[in-house]
């Protein structure tokens, strides 16, 4: 067993700034199926796991071939603009302070594995991020299990791992892990939302850091 700290950070909203592009995309499928847009108050209100869900939560088919065709074009355009977001300001002050402390750190992410991997390299993080932990599908399934299988092969105790994400369902994976979480508020969820979820929740990076100072 290994005592060394280690974070699991979830990619989408809590490293790479694109709520407001996902929002976006989900406008122009609720413009498409004839639904009024939402506001990003209001994405950040309702955004969550499974995605079907969330889908009948702003008015969009979440069910059958509807489904899948939203579903397929909201991934088809993410991918063809994916580029135009950027990782938050800071992280990589954040990431290299971590390294530069002896922390461990890999990405968690429902994101498609060989995508995640290309788009950390895009950012010039695979250096300080060992790990690129990501699925094998486009549906944002098996994350719990990607992490579970991960913390066992690497011989992880509970009290020095911690998850980053941007979610209530990352404190739900968090949980279901047995590991702590910590929740940045500049993400998919609002601080509302994220409140709900009893852990700890951050305005930015730098209080985060301090944190995990203090507890880790």
């Amino acid at each position: 067993m290994t005592s060394r700290k280690h974070v699991l950070w979830d990619w989408n909203g809590t490293l790479l700034d694109d709520a407001q592009l996902c929002c976006d995309i989900a406008n122009e499928l609720l413009l498409q199926f004839g639904k009024e847009k939402i506001t990003s108050s209001q994405y950040k209100e309702v955004f969550g796991f499974p995605i079907s869900h969330y889908y009948q939560r702003i008015g969009l088919p979440h069910q059958g071939t509807e489904f899948e065709r939203a579903s397929a074009y909201f991934i088809k355009t993410y991918e063809q603009r994916k580029h135009s977001a950027e990782v938050h300001t800071d992280a990589h002050d954040m990431l290299q302070t971590l390294r530069e402390s002896g922390w461990d750190q890999s990405v968690l992410s429902a994101y498609e594995q060989n995508k995640l991997v290309d788009l950390v390299a895009h950012f010039e993080l695979t250096d300080v991020l060992e790990h690129c932990l990501g699925t094998d599908n486009n549906h944002a399934l098996g994350k719990i299990e990607r992490g579970r299988e991960f913390i066992a092969q690497h011989g992880g105790m509970a009290d020095t791992w911690v998850l980053v994400g941007d979610t209530l369902h990352d404190a739900e994976v968090a949980h279901a892990m047995g590991i702590e979480c910590c929740l940045v508020q500049h993400g998919h969820n609002s601080e509302r939302v994220l409140r709900s979820a009893g852990v700890p929740v951050f305005e930015t990076f730098d209080a985060l850091s301090v944190h995990l100072f203090e507890q880790f």
